[in-house]
């Protein structure tokens, strides 16, 4: 195809057609996953879907993310580990560090 021909691509299953001249462009894209840290927990281990999940900061400082399950017993991310410990005993929440290999390979396959 020659200039102003059409291309199609695949963004995350999604196909996206648009002429070669906006090709040649820088395109960034800004996609905001839903409890994205847990979403790929629970794609290395299914196990994790449907139970209350934490996903915690570098060092298990604070709440990075969080399952629907954990949302609406009133957890705000940002929460620190320490003041959810009772909590997560009474509604059996799991907890997770912080583990970006997954993240990193989610990301590299989208």
């Amino acid at each position: 195809m020659g200039s102003g021909g059409r291309n199609s691509h695949t963004l995350c299953g999604v196909s996206i057609t648009m002429s070669n001249s906006l090709i040649s462009q820088p395109m960034f894209a800004l996609v905001d996953v839903n409890n994205f840290y847990v979403s790929c927990e629970r794609a290395f281990n299914p196990n994790l879907i449907n139970r209350p999940v934490v996903v915690l900061s570098n060092n298990d400082g604070c709440s990075v993310a969080h399952s629907h399950e954990v949302r609406i017993l009133g957890v705000k991310i940002g929460t620190p580990w320490f003041k959810l410990k009772d909590l997560a005993r009474q509604h059996h929440i799991i907890a997770l560090s912080s583990n970006y290999i997954p993240f990193i390979v989610i990301c590299r396959t989208a």
